[in-house]
């Protein structure tokens, strides 16, 4: 049952890192304290995968297509034959990422902004015969550059961020998800069902990469 929960949690968490949020950017730290749903500035020590470049910087280097995984780290790439803005709005805009992504059945907003920094939203997931719901806070918001989201589910600190490039008429789209687990059950099972992880990220993101090319 533990390892159900958890994956459940993980499952809704991975699916739910864009948000509908349109405010002011901001460039300060923040992340949640284990155990509450609170965040607070430079709890968690930023990591190097938040703040060094997430695309290769030779063109001759870039994928179409790039998944990477390993203990606590996903990133995936994809290069989009559309406009930044076009692919920005599809991740950042809850609205237009639910229709995207046809898992997501219900949003529900838990703050009365529903744009900019300190926005939450509960997010609802069909997966399979089971629904699974979780809660995220936007932290930072960088329109059509980065967008950034903090959560805590399934006792795992879930920080993802989405950066933006424009790249030969098309944009480069880069996402890094930081997992640290602070529980000891999600220690114990978050490395076994990590490809599980990987997975569900890259496939969000094809469908991301279909929908704004048109597919």
């Amino acid at each position: 049952m533990g390892r159900q929960r958890l994956e459940t949690s993980i499952a809704s968490c991975i699916g739910s890192v864009v948000v509908h949020i349109s405010g002011h950017p901001v460039d300060r730290t923040v992340s949640v304290r284990p155990g509450t749903n609170t965040l607070r500035p430079d709890a968690v020590p930023a990591t190097g995968a938040v703040d060094r470049p997430l695309l290769p910087s030779s063109p001759t280097d870039r994928r179409h297509t790039t998944t990477r995984s390993h203990m606590g780290q996903v990133e995936v790439q994809r290069t989009i034959k559309a406009p930044t803005e076009v692919v920005f709005d599809a991740t950042a805009h809850i609205e237009e990422y639910a229709d995207v992504i046809p898992s997501i059945t219900d949003v529900e907003f838990l703050t009365e902004q529903r744009t900019g920094v300190g926005t939450r939203f509960r997010e609802t997931r069909q997966m399979g015969k089971r629904s699974a719901t979780t809660e995220l806070e936007v932290t930072e918001y960088d329109p059509p550059n980065r967008v950034r989201l903090v959560s805590d589910a399934g006792g795992t600190i879930w920080d993802t961020v989405f950066t933006y490039r424009p790249s030969d008429g098309g944009t480069d789209l880069a996402m890094v998800m930081d997992i640290r687990p602070y529980k000891l059950m999600a220690r114990l099972m978050t490395p076994l069902i990590a490809r599980t992880v990987t997975k569900a990220v890259a496939s969000d993101m094809d469908a991301v990469k279909r929908h704004c090319e048109g597919g």
